[in-house]
C-alpha cells in the first residue's frame, strides 16, 4: 500500500479535477445523469488522491507539516476542492464547479512552481515561541 501511496503525483488528483472541470462546463451543452455521475466521481477519486498525497507528504517529509508554500498552497486546493464536491451533491443543478475548479487548478499548479523548502524562521517567530513557552510555564 505505501509503495501504491508513494507513487501518487500532483498530475494524478489534477487530471481529475480537470476532467470534472471538462464535465462541468458541458453542463450548458447537453443534460445527462451519466455527466453528472462522473463529474462527482472524478472529483471524488481526485479529492481521494489529493488527500493520499497531503498524508503521505506529511509522514515523510523532512519538515514538519505545512511549512512551506508548497503545502499551504496544496491544503488550500484540498479545501476548495472538498467544498466543491459538498456543494455540488448538496446541489447538483447549480454548477458551482464553473468558479470553483479553476481556482483550485490555479492553487495546484501555483504549488507546482512553489517552493518546497520550510519556511525561514525569523527572530519574530523566535520572540513567539520563548513568549509562549514562557506563559505556559507560570505558575498560576
Amino acid at each position: 500500500m505505501s509503495e501504491f501511496v508513494s507513487r501518487i503525483s500532483i498530475v494524478c488528483f489534477a487530471a481529475s479535477y480537470a476532467v470534472a472541470l471538462g464535465c462541468e462546463a458541458s453542463r450548458p451543452v447537453f443534460r445527462s445523469a451519466f455527466r453528472g455521475l462522473t463529474l462527482i466521481g472524478f472529483t471524488a477519486a481526485g479529492l481521494a488522491a489529493h488527500t493520499l498525497f497531503l498524508g503521505w507528504r506529511a509522514l515523510n517529509a523532512s519538515a514538519v507539516p505545512l511549512s512551506s508554500p508548497f503545502d499551504w498552497y496544496l491544503l488550500a486546493a484540498w479545501l476548495l476542492a472538498a467544498g466543491y464536491l459538498y456543494f455540488t451533491i448538496a446541489n447538483p443543478r447549480t454548477p458551482v464547479g464553473l468558479f470553483m475548479l479553476p481556482v483550485v487548478l490555479a492553487l495546484v499548479g501555483a504549488a507546482q512552481l512553489s517552493s518546497r523548502e520550510p519556511f525561514p524562521q525569523s527572530p519574530a517567530t523566535q520572540v513567539w515561541g520563548r513568549s509562549t513557552a514562557a506563559s505556559t510555564s507560570r505558575p498560576a
